[in-house]
């Protein structure tokens, strides 16, 4: 991706180096690329060639070139202040960035801290609604937390809206396998269990989550989405999803959970155009790019409800680790 940005930058940059100093013509070909990305049909092609993120290299390459042509004696050593500016306010906005966005998580999880609801996993039935299912999967809930089985919505015409997971020691096999139909045309199958460690998936052996289309029996607690709010500033951009806990009969109790991003440590500077609500929406953009998930609030759920926390291959004393 690297040599693909600068291959054409470099062409560019030969051309107009004959005419004006090394560290200018980064500083034009930035300002020239960001105009033709205004136009949408322009702009759309040179959106296929990565060009938003050119500005990353030449502007940082501009910066750095004046700062060599001030060592060099070619520019007034006052003009080092120029790169010193760049470089450093924006180290220290990244450092800003870094405390700001601890500052929103500690608030966050602050306001879980306390929330409890009474779960009886031998009483109660815990079902995961459509809305958390891409937040909390009941594979990661039975892979780390003493409970099954879990309930997920997923809505299937022929089979019915709830699948039910849970733990397995015998007829797992090395992947994804059938072992039967709970009705015709609706599998019963297992999967195996991983976790990731030193770079590469290892496989819980002897130990497997089966999942089949089954309705609860019990009491049901259900975890729904009630609320998804964004916070966006220099600095941070956060997504914060607010999930309600519902025992039947009992009122919710909400907890948060989300992620935020920040600064890169180097600086990003994005400037470019692509389309938002389709090519109708075409919007500019001048801003720094922020890089890192960085996840809160991901075992407040648990917490709530009060599972305790134990890994699978220490439950099922047959289960190891290849």
């Amino acid at each position: 991706m690297l040599k693909f940005m600068i291959s054409p930058i470099w062409a560019i940059l030969s051309l107009f180096t004959k005419f004006v100093p090394f560290w200018a013509a980064f500083f034009i070909i930035t300002g020239i690329v960001y105009v033709l990305q205004v136009l949408p049909h322009i702009g759309f092609f040179m959106l296929l060639l990565g060009a938003p993120l050119w500005s990353i290299v030449t502007i940082n390459a501009g910066f750095a070139a004046m700062a060599f042509d001030c060592a060099k004696g070619k520019l007034p050593e006052w003009l080092l202040l120029v790169p010193f500016i760049w470089f450093g306010g924006y180290y220290a906005a990244a450092a800003a960035s870094y405390v700001q966005a601890n500052q929103y998580e500690a608030q966050f999880v602050a306001s879980n801290a306390g929330k409890s609801v009474a779960f009886d996993p031998d009483a109660q039935d815990l079902i995961l609604e459509a809305s958390a299912r891409n937040i909390v999967s009941p594979e990661a809930i039975l892979k780390d937390y003493e409970i099954s089985p879990v309930f997920s919505e997923e809505p299937n015409p022929r089979c019915g809206p709830i699948t039910s997971y849970s733990i397995w020691t015998e007829r797992c096999g090395k992947g994804y396998t059938v072992v039967g139909e709970s009705s015709p045309g609706c599998n019963i199958s297992t999967n195996l269990i991983s976790r990731y460690e030193n770079g590469k998936y290892i496989r819980v052996a002897g130990v497997c989550i089966v999942d089949e289309a089954r309705k609860p029996t019990k009491q049901r607690v259900r975890i729904g989405v009630s609320q998804t709010s964004t916070i966006s500033t220099k600095l941070i951009e956060s997504e914060i999803k607010t999930l309600a806990i519902t025992p039947s009969g009992s009122n919710p109790t909400y907890v948060e959970m989300g992620y935020t991003r920040r600064l890169a440590w180097f600086p990003m500077p994005v400037l470019g155009c692509w389309p938002e609500n389709g090519m109708s929406g075409w919007k500019c953009h001048a801003e720094f790019m922020k890089t890192g998930n960085k996840y809160f609030g991901d075992n407040a759920i648990m917490m709530a409800l009060g599972l305790k926390q134990s890994p699978v291959e220490d439950r099922y004393s047959k289960s190891g680790r290849k």
